[in-house]
């Protein structure tokens, strides 16, 4: 049985989104920086509340969020750090709810989210 697989579709990327994870730890020496979130604790909270891994990769976003759109059955997302929340909209772009930080959220496909 092959694994369930959650796609997304970054339709607007903001500012300075990138995808981290906990970095590279122990590669120092053959030149590889540790690199990975700036904020690790807050990765592994918004994990652990969608049932991930701690350290599994992320979308980073820094001063402006961005927009996502599921491409699959459903996604769960939540967001993490201080301020942060999300805008779930419908496929019709109708707004559906808000889910603050730490409190995870389910995309059906063709829903949309912003990270505000």
């Amino acid at each position: 049985m092959r694994p369930a697989t959650a796609s997304v579709e970054i339709s607007h990327p903001g500012l300075a989104t990138t995808v981290q994870d906990r970095g590279r730890a122990g590669f120092q020496r053959f030149g590889v920086p540790l690199s990975g979130a700036l904020d690790s604790m807050a990765l592994a909270a918004a994990n652990t509340v969608v049932g991930n891994d701690a350290g599994v990769a992320a979308l980073e976003c820094l001063y402006r969020g961005c927009e996502i759109i599921a491409r699959t059955d459903s996604v769960r997302i939540a967001v993490a750090g201080e301020g942060a929340g999300l805008e779930i909209f419908s496929r019709s772009g109708n707004p559906l709810r808000r889910s603050p930080t730490l409190e995870s959220a389910t995309l059906r496909d063709g829903q949309r989210a912003r990270v505000r």
